[in-house]
Parts: structure tokens; C-alpha cells; sequence
């Protein structure tokens, strides 16, 4: 009866976190989709550099430690040393933000668009390791019902102010202060549900630095993971205009979906992934990973084969006429984006296995490649270039990680198992 109870509240989790992630990320495409239909083609360029930017920058902030968190079953760390943790990098990623954009010479308008675009993320990650709290506790589902709301009235308000100022300053500074409302009513929530609240008399330097140290390996493979997908876009956003570079936002913005999907319903399956290995239990952990790579092939084979029955009709639908010129590239965004997310997969199995190093050899092979054909890719091909250098590097990421998984394996018993007794003994 208890491993049924088991059963149903990581059911529970994994469905209104999918429900959550695919509201917030859905709404994130709907920002992009309202700035082109509101403010034109100008206004989603600048924010795509927001996107791109915050995507680098988030390395930062979130360091991985919500998959540390979630793999953490013996509790090595305190809830509480995982949220200062995230509160300090967050610090740390604003700043870097600011540095990345007078790096490459983005304007000052694009500047404070770009940092309150980051803002509106930073703030999310912080609601995210409340979540991490919730899944500790097995409260997950609380976390996926405050995101959808949240996405909800993000996109609404951001509609609004969009559409009454023709601003996208103001309509980002707008969904900041959303996101920032959010927040409080996320620490309310968790401490609701879970009984912790941060707690400044038990802050630790010393403890935090060694979580910090513990996930480096892990941040490493974050920023290898979101520098990987951003180094084409960046690539083609110094060789092209802001409006160019809108367009293929625009198109290639809806394959988030994909990666989304994966993203979800990984993060709470990665303890189930990680006791399987731990146990010892080969068969079981091979075949579950399988089943979780094999949804991801099949999500993207749906999704590709619904770009090529209706992926104009839509693309004239959301755009109109003028955006049917690159439709082309619609369908090579699907492929890329599904190939993204097998890498995901791939390096979080990895990281369940406590294989983080060999995680991260697997996605610097990825990063060394794409950096080597984007800029060929894109000379050669203009926009379906950066899908085809994605493509190509994450497909070597991919291999390379599951020639590590399989290779692990062989090897029986993991090492963690004897550590795993004693703490039962």
C-alpha cells in the first residue's frame, strides 16, 4: 500500500510539474509571439538577445542545484543551504548579465531590456529552488500549480501593457514586478506545505561553500549545456540585423515546446533514476532511461510530422504572409530541438549515475563542435545553418553520452552502493 502511495504522489508531481513547466515556457513563447504581433519585428530581436543572454547567464544562477537537490536523497545538505546558495548566484548571474551585454555592445535600450528580462527569469529560478523544497517533501504539484497560474498572469499583463504603451521597457518591467509577486507567494506556499522558511541563523559560508564546490562539476555541465544551443544564435546576431534575427526567433522559439516537455518530466524522475543505479538494479535503470529517450524521439517525430502537414498554415497564422519566406527553417528548429533535449536526457542520467565529469566531457564534445561549424553552417545556409551546426553538435554530445552510460554499466555495481549500506546499517 505504501509503495502505491509511493507510486502516486511522483505521478502527481510529474504531471502538474509537466502541467507548470509547459504553462511557464508556453508563456515564455507567447511573449515572443505577442512582441512581434504587438511591437513588431524590431522589439523580438531585442528581446531574442534577451533570451539568448539569459539562457548563458542562467548557467549562473541556477549552478544545477536543483538536480543536485533532487539526487540528494540522503540529504547531505539542508534545504536551506541550496536556497542561500541559489539567492547568492543569483546576485552573481545579474552581474554577469550586465557584463555580457557591454560585451557585445548591445545598446543601452537593449542593455536594460536584456537585464530585465533576466530579472523576470532570476526571479523564477529562485521560485524554482522553493520547488526543489516541495520535491523534497514530495509537494511538487504545489510548485506546477503556482507556475501555470503565475504563467497565466504574466502573459496577460505583459498582453496588456504591451498592447496600451507599445513599449517593451515597460511591458518587461511589468512582468518582473509579476514575477517578483510570485516569488513571495511561492516562500508562503512552501512553507505552507512543507513547514521550511529561509532561516538566517542557520546560514552557513562553510556549508554553502561546499555545496558550491560539490556542484561545480555540475555548473561546468550547465554552462557547456546553455552555451552549446546559444553559440549559433549568437553567431548569426552578430552577422545580422535585430529584425532578421527576430524572424528566425520567431519560428524557432515554438520548438521550445519540445525541450520543455523533456525538461519537465526529467526532473522528478531523476531520483527513481538514481536509486535504480545505485541498487544495482542494471536492467531496470537501462530500461527506464530507454523508456525516457524513447519519448523524447517520439515527441519530436510528432511534432516534425505536424510542421510538414501544417507548418505554413500555422506560420501564416501566428506571422502572417511575410514570415512564409523562411517557413523552411520550421522544421530543422523541431529537429534541433528534439536533439537538444536527447543531450539533456543523456547528461542528466549521467548526473543521476554521479557521472558528472564524464557528463561534461560528453557536452564540452558538443560545445568544441558547434563552435567549430557555426559559423560555416550559417555562411553557407543563412538561417537553417545554426539549426544544422545544432544538429550536428548535439547529435556527437548525444553519442558520447550514451557510450559513457553503457560503458558505466558494464562496469556492475556501483561504487555508491557499499556507502548507501553503511548509512542504512
Amino acid at each position: 500500500m505504501t509503495a502505491v502511495k509511493q507510486s502516486g504522489k511522483i505521478k502527481r508531481d510529474v504531471l502538474w510539474n509537466l502541467i507548470g513547466q509547459f504553462a511557464y515556457l508556453f508563456g515564455i513563447w507567447l511573449l515572443t509571439f505577442l512582441t512581434t504581433r504587438i511591437l513588431g519585428y524590431e522589439a523580438q530581436g531585442i528581446l531574442s538577445k534577451g533570451l539568448v543572454a539569459a539562457t548563458v547567464c542562467m548557467s549562473f544562477g541556477s549552478y544545477y542545484l536543483r538536480l543536485q537537490f533532487a539526487a540528494d536523497t540522503e540529504e547531505k545538505f539542508k534545504s536551506n543551504d541550496y536556497v542561500f546558495a541559489r539567492l547568492f548566484l543569483l546576485i552573481v548571474s545579474m552581474v554577469i548579465c550586465f557584463v555580457y551585454s557591454l560585451v557585445l555592445h548591445f545598446t543601452w535600450f537593449e542593455v536594460g531590456c536584456v537585464i530585465l528580462f533576466y530579472s523576470f527569469r532570476a526571479l523564477e529560478l529562485f521560485s524554482d529552488i522553493h520547488f526543489g523544497v516541495m520535491l523534497r517533501h514530495q509537494r511538487l504539484y504545489v510548485g506546477g500549480i503556482s507556475l501555470t497560474v503565475k504563467a497565466a498572469v504574466a502573459v496577460g499583463v505583459y498582453c496588456l501593457v504591451a498592447l496600451l504603451t507599445r513599449s517593451l521597457l515597460f511591458s518587461l518591467i511589468a512582468i518582473v514586478i509579476v514575477s517578483a509577486t510570485f516569488v513571495a507567494i511561492d516562500i508562503f506556499l512552501t512553507k505552507r506545505v512543507t513547514g521550511y522558511i529561509m532561516n538566517l541563523k542557520e546560514f552557513s559560508w562553510s556549508r554553502i561553500g561546499k555545496l558550491l564546490v560539490v556542484c561545480f562539476p555540475l555548473f561546468i555541465l550547465l554552462l557547456c549545456t546553455n552555451l552549446l544551443p546559444s553559440i549559433p544564435r549568437i553567431v548569426f546576431e552578430q552577422q545580422y540585423d535585430t529584425v532578421t534575427f527576430g524572424k528566425y526567433s520567431s519560428i524557432a522559439n515554438i520548438a521550445v515546446l519540445i525541450q520543455t516537455a523533456v525538461s519537465a518530466i526529467m526532473m522528478p524522475l531523476v531520483p527513481k533514476i538514481s536509486r535504480l543505479y545505485k541498487s544495482g538494479n542494471t536492467k531496470g535503470f537501462l530500461k527506464f532511461s530507454a523508456g525516457v529517450i524513447a519519448f523524447a524521439l517520439l515527441l519530436g517525430g510528432v511534432a516534425s510530422v505536424m510542421v510538414l502537414l501544417l507548418g505554413n498554415w500555422a506560420l501564416e497564422l501566428l506571422y502572417g504572409a511575410e514570415i512564409l519566406e523562411y517557413a523552411s527553417t520550421f522544421i530543422w528548429t523541431i529537429v534541433a530541438a528534439t536533439s537538444i533535449a536527447l543531450v539533456a536526457i543523456g547528461t542528466s542520467i549521467l548526473g543521476a549515475m554521479e557521472r558528472r565529469r564524464l557528463a561534461t566531457i560528453a557536452t564540452l564534445s558538443g560545445v568544441a563542435v558547434c563552435a567549430a561549424v557555426s559559423y560555416p553552417m550559417i555562411q553557407a545556409c543563412f538561417m537553417d545553418g545554426i539549426s544544422f551546426a545544432l544538429i550536428i553538435a548535439e547529435s556527437v554530445a548525444f553519442l558520447v553520452c550514451i557510450a559513457f552510460i553503457l560503458l558505466n554499466c558494464k562496469k556492475g555495481v556501483p561504487t555508491a552502493v557499499p556507502e548507501k549500506t553503511e548509512t542504512g546499517e
